[in-house]
């Protein structure tokens, strides 16, 4: 499965605190591929990555993007 970071890793490897992740979560735009026992997110960091890559490279979305056009 390869290496599983904490919420505190991950946060720390977007460069974004630990609520901002756990609200990404929330709202469906990133996903934990582990939920342990008592309810803590582990995350892939290949998943992390592919996220900062998409989402954060673009914060608005593609309709701000549409608008500025």
């Amino acid at each position: 499965m390869g290496e599983l970071l904490t919420t505190g890793q991950a946060a720390a490897l977007l460069g974004v605190s630990k609520p901002t992740l756990v609200r990404a979560v929330q709202r469906g735009q990133l996903r934990p591929a582990l939920v342990t026992p008592g309810l803590h997110r582990r995350f892939r960091r290949e998943d992390l990555l592919a996220y900062r890559s998409t989402q954060l490279a673009h914060p608005y979305g593609e309709a701000e993007e549409l608008r500025a056009s």
